[in-house]
């Protein structure tokens, strides 16, 4: 990809300008975290401890800071996929859901980083499994490649292109690209949702139901 990238660049420069590796790097990582960040293609699960009485737990204390979004959770002590709730949902069945003890059934999200489980257990034994989307970790080898299918990953050029010929004052060729980029970003996208192993083919929606 920094091959191809300094190759179109050299291209249509309407003068010399030179630009370093790092300086190319970094622009592809900034297009590989925004089609990571728009599509949610990368997903994880992590088996959490169950704590008691524990009402919320920190997603970005135990995914760390690269965390996007939640997926589906499983109960592995039932072998039960949680039912994604919100905090209204429940709040119009029973104000007083929070206090409610027993095995998980649900599972809901206050704002961006706080996980519940609903009802709250009463044991510290057994885990359950979350799912959830995140940034990958930086491309910085030469052989890495982004982890999402090859077809897609002249993204991450267009959008570096994109980038770097804003900051050389090139708008019609940073328009262009960006425009070949938002092609390559919707086609992801659109894989991503049409994936149908398991939880990748469920969002969280956090259904009041």
């Amino acid at each position: 990809m920094k091959a191809e990238t300094f190759r179109r660049l050299r291209e249509v420069a309407s003068a010399p300008v030179f630009w370093t590796e790092d300086d190319v790097e970094t622009a592809l990582n900034a297009g590989y975290a925004e089609l990571s960040d728009e599509t949610e293609w990368f997903e994880q699960y992590l088996e959490i401890d169950l704590l008691t009485n524990r009402p919320y737990y920190d997603l970005f204390t135990i995914i760390g800071d690269s965390f996007l979004a939640i997926r589906p959770g499983f109960d592995e002590q039932t072998s039960r996929w949680l039912t994604p709730s919100s905090v209204k949902g429940l709040d119009a069945r029973d104000t007083r859901w929070e206090r409610v003890t027993g095995e998980p059934q649900r599972v809901v999200v206050r704002g961006l980083r706080w996980l519940g489980l609903y009802p709250r257990v009463q044991t510290e034994v057994g885990t359950f499994k979350q799912y959830y989307t995140a940034l990958p970790d930086p491309l910085v080898e030469d052989d890495d490649e982004p982890g999402f299918p090859e077809t897609f990953h002249l993204g991450c050029v267009e959008f570096a292109l994109t980038d770097l010929w804003a900051q050389d004052a090139e708008t019609p060729h940073a328009l262009e690209a960006w425009g070949r980029y938002l092609v390559l970003e919707a086609g992801l996208t659109a894989w991503v949702d049409g994936r149908a192993s398991g939880p990748m083919a469920h969002g969280f929606s956090g259904s009041p139901s």
